[in-house]
């Protein structure tokens, strides 16, 4: 081992050679317990490890609180963003529990259903009849420096602050988020045991890193927003800005939930702000697939804001996206909502960014909006209608309601005739019954496949609903981030907050050197 570090020391480019070393190491240490986490970095350091690694550290931190929530969406977004990351002693990843050999991962499978199964499962959607749960042990694609923690993630950040240089940090989260039932209703990341992390701790682990460390944070869980109070000091805006300069990417506005934290192992199938940010920078996205048009100013490179600005457009789910600059400018550039959005479009779109005129231009087809009123248009809808959704999209949602509803009634009529333990959840002979049932559907092909086609349907409706206010908050965002920005450079304001805004503005136009995804 020593030999090997000995090498390393001879020749720092050699990352491969590095990431054995430290995969080795890692195994070493844990089989024998005779060297702490502290020592072992402090020989990495003096090897001159860090040094030869690529540009980036970064502290990967996934997973649910529990096995139940422990689920296979919030594993693959940890998978992927972890192999945009090269090993190194700076790359630290924590999962769940932290043990690669615990079967504390949930999934399901739905493979095992038959048509009867899958039809009864639509017409008794409360009763849980679909695809089982499981589970198995975490695959993240990369050794397991401890578990979803807090002591692991003030180790992680001592370890980052032990480390010399200007690389970049880049700290992750992925899991559950929700917020505190008290008076500040703070929100906070759910750890393993039940655990939470709140913006106050994360700025406390942050402010250990050296000042002249840029750090990005990304977070991917519901009412994540919260988190972009980083920007001041012990996360409370009332105490001013932070001396700290971080910038923060969300997947959803802080009273929000999120998408991308299923059981589903079908990976196609579902869509999130992280997997779409992190692709855009990449190149890639987590499937392999060539990502392109990320690169709105046509300077070479995608960045940050423009990585934001892709996922706006391109992630079609219920996620909300915010950023620190967003959260800065909602602070210090007080407009009122009549000033914003009675706006003419013309100026909006003159004031944008390449990136943000993308994001509205897209998102104005997407949503069926123009003219010069458009933004208007879209507030009032987000505000005042009741379903949120286009006529098309509500009329789609009632029929297919409809339609399910009469199917379910008139087809639960005749098995509760046959099956009548079939209506009683809790009765003894339920379970026979629900057999029975779905053998008996399943002798009804045509019916059977017509049921499943019209759950498809309702769900992809519902869907529909829920996606369209998303687009209408994101339009709206981007939009209000737009005209607050202009106000606050053009108003003879705060000099220092001028500049304290420009300088965020500028680290989240910058990319961050991340690896090529494998292929």
């Amino acid at each position: 081992m020593f030999a090997l570090l000995f090498r390393c020391r001879h020749d720092r480019e050699d990352t491969h050679a590095m990431a054995r070393i430290i995969d080795t190491w890692s195994r070493w240490t844990r089989e024998r317990r005779t060297l702490g986490r502290a020592l072992a970095a402090s020989i990495f350091l003096q090897c001159g490890a860090v040094a030869g690694t690529p540009g980036l550290r970064a502290l990967l931190t996934g997973g649910g609180p529990d096995k139940e929530n422990n689920t296979a969406q919030i594993e693959e977004h940890l998978r992927f963003v972890t192999s945009l990351v090269p090993a190194s002693p700076g790359r630290i990843v924590l999962f769940a529990d932290g043990k690669p050999k615990s079967r504390s991962l949930s999934y399901t499978d739905s493979t095992h259903l038959t048509e009867g199964q899958r039809a009864l499962d639509v017409l008794l959607p409360n009763d849980g009849l679909g695809a089982k749960v499981l589970t198995r042990v975490p695959d993240v694609g990369a050794p397991l420096d401890g578990a979803s923690r807090l002591p692991s993630i003030e180790s992680g950040f001592s370890r980052l602050a032990s480390m010399s240089g200007r690389t970049p940090v880049l700290i992750y989260f992925a899991g559950h988020g929700s917020v505190t039932q008290n008076k500040a209703k703070t929100s906070v990341y759910n750890l393993w045991g039940d655990e939470d992390l709140d913006p106050a701790t994360l700025v406390r682990e942050i402010d250990t890193l050296p000042r002249r460390v840029p750090v990005t944070l990304v977070m991917a869980q519901c009412f994540s927003g919260g988190f972009a109070n980083v920007l001041f000091k012990k996360a409370n805006p009332d105490l001013g800005l932070s001396d700290r300069l971080v910038t923060g990417f969300f997947s959803a506005e802080s009273d929000r939930e999120a998408a991308g934290c299923g059981t589903e192992t079908n990976s196609p199938d579902y869509q999130d702000f992280s997997s779409y940010f992190f692709g855009a920078l990449s190149g890639r996205d987590r499937l392999g697939h060539e990502i392109t048009g990320a690169d709105y100013d046509g300077d070479g490179k995608v960045s940050c804001h423009e990585a934001y600005c892709y996922a706006m457009i391109h992630d079609e789910s219920i996620d909300t996206p915010v950023c620190t600059s967003l959260i800065f400018l909602r602070r210090y550039a007080d407009m009122a909502d009549s000033e914003i959005f009675a706006c003419p479009w013309h100026q909006v779109v003159e004031a944008a960014t390449p990136a943000q005129r993308a994001v509205l231009e897209a998102l104005s087809a997407k949503l069926g909006v123009d003219g010069e009123d458009r933004l208007l248009a879209a507030y009032d809808r987000l505000m005042f209608a009741d379903p949120i959704g286009q006529p098309a999209q509500i009329q789609a949602f009632r029929e297919t309601q409809d339609r399910l509803n009469a199917m379910r009634m008139e087809r639960l009529h005749a098995l509760f005739v046959k099956w009548p333990d079939l209506r009683w959840r809790d009765s003894k002979g339920y379970n026979k019954a629900a057999r029975g049932a779905a053998t008996d559907l399943g002798k009804e092909d045509a019916r059977c496949q017509e049921i499943i086609r019209l759950g498809d349907a309702y769900f992809r409706a519902d869907d529909a609903l829920d996606n369209e206010e998303a687009l209408l908050v994101r339009f709206t965002d981007v939009a209000e981030a737009v005209l607050r920005a202009r106000y606050l450079r053009d108003e003879k304001g705060n000099a220092d907050t001028k500049a304290r805004f420009e300088a965020l503005w500028k680290a989240e136009q910058q990319p961050l050197p991340l690896a090529a995804p494998a292929q």
